[in-house]
């Protein structure tokens, strides 16, 4: 099985999970309070300012789940990558000596979930796929450029890009298909990580386990050894008559 079609397994699997967690979530919100008051909402809701303009609900939630998967894969990053890959807080997250967790990192912290969706449904008619919007919402991140400007002055906003492409090269900046990759290469590491660890776990088949055997290294084991028994084997009536 290839990589790429790893990545779409990947991705159909945490959309498909993402699909039941929000048809739950809006079920359950049914009614109740609004809960802009989170940090992670900015001051103004642009999800529900969609939602007032009449946009197609449908399309504001593919909007969802598309944002709701990429942060889900560079949390994925973050999470599997600290366990084998330490990094130090005062790096230059573009530096030439970086690591490249250290970049998805960056971005992530950049990302506005509630705004990316803003943007993938407003600019469906300019680009051809959620994706291209959403590398060009990433590209603005890393550019630093205001990415309200492709909505409202096209012209300044890819003046301001070409700037800003002609000083670094393009090919270092993350994409979406970069975080799906390095998503599904983390994990991988992760669990060859796990495999190759000296960890003993409990015995199988039909041996009988004994914690004062089986134990983990380096932990004090509170179990007595357990004592042999003779089991009598049972006289077979054959043999009893012959003797």
């Amino acid at each position: 099985m290839t990589k790429n079609i790893k990545v779409k397994i990947l991705c159909f699997a945490i959309t498909a999970a993402l699909l039941f967690s929000f048809t739950a979530c809006r079920q359950g919100n049914t009614g109740t309070s609004d809960i802009s008051s989170s940090a992670n909402i900015p001051s103004e809701n642009y999800v529900e300012k969609l939602k007032s303009e009449g946009v197609d609900p449908n399309k504001i939630q593919s909007a969802e789940l598309f944002v709701k998967r990429i942060t889900l894969q560079l949390g994925e990053i973050q999470t599997f990558s600290s366990s084998f890959n330490p990094s130090s807080p005062n790096i230059d997250p573009y530096g030439e000596n970086s690591s490249d967790t250290i970049k998805y990192s960056e971005l992530s912290s950049k990302i506005s979930e509630d705004k990316a969706v803003y943007y993938l449904v407003k600019l469906e008619k300019n680009f051809g796929s959620m994706e291209e919007i959403f590398d060009e919402y990433l590209l603005s991140l890393q550019l630093d450029i205001d990415f309200d400007k492709c909505l409202t002055d096209k012209d300044s906003y890819y003046k301001l890009r070409e700037e800003k492409l002609s000083k670094i090269a393009e090919s270092s900046l993350i994409t979406v298909e970069d975080i799906e990759r390095k998503a599904l290469e983390s994990l991988q590491k992760f669990n060859n990580s796990n495999n190759n660890s000296n960890f003993q776990g409990p015995a199988t088949g039909n041996d009988i386990y004994n914690p004062s055997v089986n134990t983990i290294p380096n932990v004090v084991n509170p179990q007595p050894e357990l004592p042999k028994v003779d089991i009598p084997r049972p006289i077979d009536p054959t043999e009893q008559f012959n003797r």
